[in-house]
């Protein structure tokens, strides 16, 4: 990279904005820039900004975007919100690639599967029949799967998937 007459070599979270693909989406470990963000007042930062790079190669079915997804939500430059953007980002991948989710969730995943009930909060809140929909159309896609590597991840996804529709079933039910 250039910036005036002197040369950077960018890092590969750069090496990945410039050329998202999976070889180079494998050797990131850290969002990290060659030359430092200038302070922003208003609006989305740069790590924002280029996330959603990141969730357009998940939401597109690359898997190891998605193992990047995943790694990232244990990084420390992650605060609370672009966490929470990556928890939904890497929840969408269940249903595209079950088995890799499940792969995923092994080497990076939480105790509980909570990768599995994140839902977009601009999408999903107060709506409970559509996320009822959607947990059912979760459920459905991982209990499909039957590799002996993920299984009691899996079992521990359908325990958690099917009480985040139950919550969401009986919020329907009241209204």
């Amino acid at each position: 990279m250039f910036w005036g007459s002197v040369t950077f070599a960018a890092t590969p979270w750069e090496e990945y904005l410039a050329v998202p693909s999976s070889a180079n989406a494998k050797i990131v470990q850290t969002p990290t820039y060659t030359k430092p963000e200038s302070q922003v007042k208003n609006g989305p930062g740069r790590l924002e900004v280029d996330l959603r790079v990141l969730a357009d190669e998940i939401r597109a079915g690359d898997t190891e975007s998605f193992y990047l997804g995943l790694r990232f939500r244990q990084a420390s430059d992650i605060d609370g919100a672009l966490r929470e953007f990556l928890d939904f980002t890497v929840a969408d991948f269940l249903r595209i690639r079950p088995q890799d989710f499940l792969n995923g969730l092994v080497q990076y995943g939480t105790r509980h599967c909570d990768e599995a009930v994140y839902l977009d909060t601009d999408i999903f809140t107060d709506r409970f029949a559509a996320q009822a929909y959607e947990f059912q159309r979760r459920l459905e896609a991982i209990q499909g799967v039957t590799r002996a590597t993920t299984l009691k991840v899996r079992n521990l996804c359908v325990e958690t998937l099917r009480s985040a529709m139950k919550d969401a079933e009986s919020h329907t039910e009241d209204k």
